[in-house]
Parts: C-alpha cells; structure tokens; sequence
C-alpha cells in the first residue's frame, strides 16, 4: 500500500469522530501512505490519549478552538470562524490539494465534517464520507447531527456506508462502498487490547448511565430529571449506578438542584469523561447501561450488554431487537427493561472483517 502521498485529507472536529477516523489512518501510516490532517477546533484533540489506537497523530492545519462555555451563541460564533479561517487562511492549502487531486476524507454527521465538506466542496475537491448513510429521519432528532449528516451527503462523492441499510438510504447516489460495519469495529477491538491494563473503577455489579445530549439538557428536562432519579433509586449496595459526567451532565445536575442526589448517595458513582479504552472497559464489564450517544449503541451491539437507548429514535440499527431497547423516551418501556435488562444480553460478536482496511484501500487506489 504505497501511493497518494498527501493526496489525502483528513478533516476532524470531535474526539469521537477521530476514534473512529484513527484506525484508516494507522492503516495508511503502516503502508507508508502520506496524509494531512485538518482540525475544526470543536474539541481539543489530543495524540496521546488516542495512542492506542495510531501511534503518532499529528495534527497540521489547526482551526479556532470553540469556546468552553456551553451557549448556542458561542458554538455559532466558532462555527462560522472555523469556516470563514479554513476557508481563506489556508486557501494555499486547498489550491495545493486541487492541483494535486486530492480527497477529503470527513466522518458522520458533526458540524465539523459539514464545514469540511463544504470548504472541499468550494475548492473543486473530492470529498469522502465515512460512516454515510445513517439516518432517523427527523431533523429535531439528534439536532443539528440530522441535518449535517444529510447535507455532507449531498456534498459527498464517495459514501463509505457501515452497512446495506444505511446505503440503501442514499438512494440512486454513485459510488456505495459497503463496508459492512462501522470503523468504529476497528477501534472497539483496539481499546480492547488496551484495556486489559485498565484499572476497573468498580469491583461491584454495577450499571452505566450516559446522558450528555443537548435535546435533552435544554428541551426534554423532565425527562432528564425523570430518568436520572429513576436511575439513582435503581443503585442498591448490590448493583452500584455510574453516571459519566460530562459537563453538560454536571451543569444540568446543578441547575436543577440534582447534584446532591448524586454526590451523597454511596450507591452511586461519578466519573469524569473517560479516555476511549477506558470508556470502552466500563462498558464492557458492566450489568447493562442507559445511553443517548448513538456510538455506545454500536459499541454495546458488538460486547453483547445490554443497552437502553435514551432516544424518541435513532439512525442507527445495530443492536435494535437484540441487545438494545429503543425507548422512545417512553416510561413504561424504560421501567420494563430496568427490571428485565438481563433479558437483554447477548453474545458478543466479532466479525472477522476490517471497516478501516476497505477504506484505506479505496483512498490509495482513487485518490
């Protein structure tokens, strides 16, 4: 695999997208393969907490970081600055890549890949989306992700699409790459080897509860509050409760007067936002956990635990059926899984195909 010196660019925004972009990248980097990677500034993505899964990320071109404060005002002030910067200061940038016929690589459906998408798009440039094709076919849910998700597909030229589901969502768009699962498999299977020297957080039973999604923090606070102290009831000496703090899960805490709930109950268990093998050790030896990421849904799908998806809906299938209840955010639903979530478990599944060697594979072959 030897070819396209920097005729491929990586453009990334998110930690979590960059999870799942870093095994095609280790992929090129062991077959001698050049690329550039551009960061949006919409997380401060850091190499050595990803080094289990590529050894050396090097970020090259860097955009305005968005601010820490949490306001629909400062995410757009960082948006429209990390495009109008992408856009001019690093023109040089992309006339360079024109010339060279170059490929944009951008992934799934943040704001970051849509800028991406639409910087490459301006300059006459190919773009490539991974993970293409999901869909939940309402635009309030998840928002704005719908949206974005939609419109790099538009944008896009080649759609590497995680399953037969989500391709045949594109329609009559050319250039389908079925890469029967997510590249996120790829990382999945690296954190596993490296969590093996993870320290457990608890040596008890206990289950995980992640709820960090914006819809929820500020339009279905109810039912935030609803299901956090549902979730804290359930925590006993014999099944402890760890809630994964993010900071919209704090600042949600302590402006509904919640957080003592949490803080004195010794049944329940506050972490901070984990690195991804450690995330990925929590999860895989818990009893079962209560979600509203979509990327849990697709981890929790192949460790075989069983998964509550905090959602009215979700652009993803794996797991639907199986190990996974879509709620639909409906109280019945969720009070029948927290008393039968065993019911749910299954057998972990490792499917011997590689996502990230088919796309790297394309990239060196077409770019």
């Amino acid at each position: 695999m030897k070819r396209a010196g920097n005729k491929i660019i990586f453009f990334v925004g998110t930690v979590a997208e960059t999870i799942k972009l870093a095994p095609v990248m280790s992929e090129l980097s062991s077959g001698n393969v050049r690329y550039l990677v551009v960061a949006s500034g919409q997380n401060k993505i850091v190499g050595r907490e990803l080094q289990h899964l590529i050894k050396h990320l090097k970020i090259d071109y860097q955009l305005p970081y968005k601010s820490a404060r949490s306001s629909t005002l400062s995410f757009i002030t960082w948006a429209s600055k990390a495009f109008l910067t992408g856009l001019f200061s690093y023109r040089k940038l992309w006339l360079k890549a024109r010339a060279n016929n170059a490929m944009v690589v951008v992934h799934g459906d943040t704001v970051s890949s849509l800028i991406g998408a639409a910087i490459a798009k301006l300059f006459g440039l190919k773009v490539a989306h991974v993970e293409s094709g999901l869909r939940s076919s309402r635009f309030d849910e998840p928002f704005p992700e719908e949206i974005c998700r939609v419109c790099v597909s538009v944008l896009s030229d080649i759609h590497f699409c995680p399953n037969s589901w989500s391709a045949s969502n594109l329609g009559s768009r050319k250039s389908k790459i079925n890469t029967e699962h997510n590249t996120g498999l790829d990382s999945l299977r690296l954190a596993q080897k490296a969590s093996k020297s993870v320290k457990r957080i608890c040596s008890e039973k206990y289950f995980v509860v992640v709820m960090h999604r914006q819809e929820h923090m500020l339009y279905q606070k109810d039912f935030t509050k609803w299901f956090i102290q549902k979730a804290i009831s359930k925590a006993n000496r014999d099944l402890k409760c760890v809630i994964v703090m993010h900071q919209l899960t704090r600042n949600f805490l302590v402006n509904n007067n919640m957080i003592d709930l949490v803080e004195i109950n010794p049944d329940v268990i506050q972490v901070p936002r984990l690195r991804h093998m450690e995330f990925i050790s929590l999860i895989e030896n818990s009893e079962f956990v209560a979600t509203d990421g979509g990327s849990n849904q697709e981890e929790l799908y192949y460790l075989g635990v069983p998964c509550l998806i905090l959602r009215k809906v979700t652009e993803r299938i794996e797991g639907l059926g199986e190990n996974a209840l879509l709620s639909k955010c409906d109280k019945r639903e969720i009070n029948k899984f927290l008393h039968n979530y065993s019911n749910y478990k299954k057998r972990a599944i490792k499917p011997t195909v590689s996502p990230s060697k088919i796309i790297a594979n394309y990239l060196v072959q077409h770019a």
